[in-house]
């Protein structure tokens, strides 16, 4: 039986843990991503990035879960962003004007 990856990367580079959604950010995926994130968390001390660059695709649980990935922040007191967001995954953060609550940088 072949291992699964996980579907998240964390890298910590100084207080900024930078989290690399390896799988798109759907229905499927979405429960993994959750206990990978809730997990990788405690490690920041200063900010989260949420890097898409290789998730072309989100749904609305992944929506979901970025929105609950950004209030945990808060309550960490974090600075939280999105980075590498392809085209039509701004198009659809800038819908739900996520765009005005945190920073997503396109790719």
């Amino acid at each position: 039986m072949t291992a699964t990856p996980d579907p998240i990367q964390a890298i910590l580079d100084g207080k900024v843990l930078r989290l690399v959604a390896l799988v798109p950010l759907v229905a499927s995926n979405v429960a993994a991503q959750r206990t990978v994130l809730k997990e990788h968390l405690e490690q920041a001390e200063q900010a989260v990035v949420l890097d898409l660059g290789q998730s072309d695709l989100v749904d609305s649980l992944g929506i979901t879960l970025v929105v609950g990935l950004y209030k945990s922040c808060l309550e960490r007191k974090l600075t939280f962003s999105v980075a590498g967001a392809n085209a039509e995954v701004l198009r659809l953060f800038k819908f739900f004007s996520l765009d005005e609550i945190f920073e997503i940088r396109e790719k």
